[in-house]
């Protein structure tokens, strides 16, 4: 069986919703990654069961989903 594991997005930037096993989703900005005086974060966002829409994200469309095995 496979799981729902993140969504990558593109915009003007590559972000992310990254689910964990509990179904929380949690919000990643690829661009931070290029700030080295920003450390990367993760904003919750919410839980993937109470999710309407997830093919868009602030702005990006969905260009990526990737599955983890469980």
């Amino acid at each position: 069986m496979y799981t729902l594991a993140a969504v990558i997005y593109f915009s003007n930037s590559h972000s992310a919703q990254i689910i964990t096993r509990d179904g929380r989703i949690w919000f990643y900005d690829g661009m931070e990654i290029l700030n080295r005086n920003l450390q990367p974060t993760l904003e919750y966002v919410g839980v993937i069961h109470n999710q309407f829409n997830m093919h868009t994200c602030r702005g990006g469309d969905a260009t990526a989903l990737i599955y983890a095995r469980r």
